[in-house]
């Protein structure tokens, strides 16, 4: 199990890599264009990618101090198999409210 999780750990360390570089190759002012009205821009939508990981890690950090390992109860075994099934859709979802552009 342990391998497993160090090469998905290697193989998101490249992603994040390759990532960075498209990053940087790119003009200030082209990470700020909005391809749409209302649509977010490439840094708006990476603030959000970074906030949601930050809270995803705060959670999994205080199920791991407290012991739980899995979802405890039927509500939040419903909303972790709803996100599972967001997760690996095509479909798209409204953002909440606090994290619109």
């Amino acid at each position: 199990m342990e391998r497993g999780i160090k090469s998905l750990l290697k193989i998101y360390r490249r992603k994040v890599e390759y990532l960075v570089g498209q990053w940087n190759a790119l003009e200030a002012s082209q990470r700020q264009v909005r391809p749409a009205p209302g649509k977010w821009s490439l840094t708006e939508t990476l603030v959000h990618l970074e906030m949601v990981q930050e809270a995803c890690l705060m959670s999994m950090r205080e199920r791991l101090e407290s012991g739980i390992k899995r979802p405890s109860s039927l509500k939040h075994r419903w909303r972790f198999f709803k996100l599972r099934l967001a997760m690996w859709s095509h479909l798209k979802f409204k953002a909440p409210g606090m994290v619109q552009p």
